[in-house]
């Protein structure tokens, strides 16, 4: 690593630590829904304290996204309806995107449309959570995964724009993926950047492995769900459902997913990341 990856890497945990960390009341949220006897009605009341947080959650919920528009009136009719695990990605979705905000207005957009596939590699690594027949609570374990896997590159461009744009441009002129530039640069991977954000808001341990790994975990389950993510993101990342169709990878591989089943899985993120986009402040 020459001087410049250090002094890059430097700048970036110090601004990791400088972040604010996630809300008191996300916290407690995510310490009460490890525990088994965890209920609705405590939920809600934790969830009661910051009412702007509840008023994004619901509005979310509300959205065409899960067909119940202007139905759920409360936390603990959304929990009813979507489950414990659901509304406490939600919480940590719309946490972690307040904190995570561009400095230069003329990034804004560009953050935007990076949120928005975050969106769609959610929903994506969900629903082939889904087509491999995985639990309930793996399949919560994906959508958090999936949204928050590239959280790294999200920090990147909005406290660190030029690097951002360095490693994009190095990246375009080697012809390589993003992360194969970034240690050279950076001094830091965005993987390694997104376990220190996950660190830093005490995010659970499967989770903040997840969020981390650049190769699949030794764990058999969070192996399954490192190539979910891992496949959604690059279907997240294709133009159409008929390039979608065409990407290959190891992580396609081993979770056998056919070219029909690939555009299938694009067609349905882009609808409904689309359905979920406007109702985040996210629509293009």
């Amino acid at each position: 690593m020459d001087n410049r990856g250090l002094l890059g890497a430097k700048c970036v945990e110090a601004a990791v630590k400088g972040l604010p960390p996630l809300p008191a009341v996300v916290a407690r949220i995510l310490e009460e829904t490890e525990k088994e006897d965890v209920s609705a009605i405590q939920v809600e009341r934790i969830l009661s304290s910051d009412q702007a947080l509840v008023a994004k959650v619901l509005r979310i919920v509300n959205s065409s996204y899960y067909g119940l528009a202007g139905q759920v009136r409360s936390v603990s009719q959304a929990i009813v309806i979507l489950g414990m695990q659901q509304v406490r990605n939600l919480v940590i979705g719309v946490s972690a995107m307040s904190l995570i905000e561009a400095k230069n207005p003329s990034d804004a957009e560009a953050l935007k449309s990076m949120w928005r596939e975050s969106f769609s590699t959610a929903i994506g690594a969900r629903a082939i959570g889904k087509l491999k027949g995985y639990g309930e609570i793996q399949l919560e374990l994906l959508f958090v995964g999936g949204l928050l896997a590239n959280i790294g590159r999200l920090f990147l461009l909005a406290y660190f724009p030029e690097l951002f744009r360095q490693v994009r441009e190095m990246a375009t002129f080697k012809g390589v993926p993003e992360i194969e530039v970034e240690r050279p640069v950076l001094g830091v991977t965005h993987k390694e950047i997104g376990g220190m954000l996950a660190e830093h808001w005490k995010l659970p341990a499967d989770l903040t492995t997840l969020i981390r790994a650049e190769e699949p975990p030794k764990d058999p389950g969070l192996r399954e769900d490192f190539h979910a993510i891992r496949a959604s993101s690059l279907l997240a990342a294709s133009e159409t459902p008929e390039e979608a169709g065409q990407v290959q990878d190891p992580s396609i591989e081993t979770l056998g997913l056919q070219p029909t089943e690939l555009e299938w899985l694009r067609r349905e993120m882009e609808m409904r990341v689309r359905a979920m986009a406007e109702y985040c402040g996210l629509a293009a």
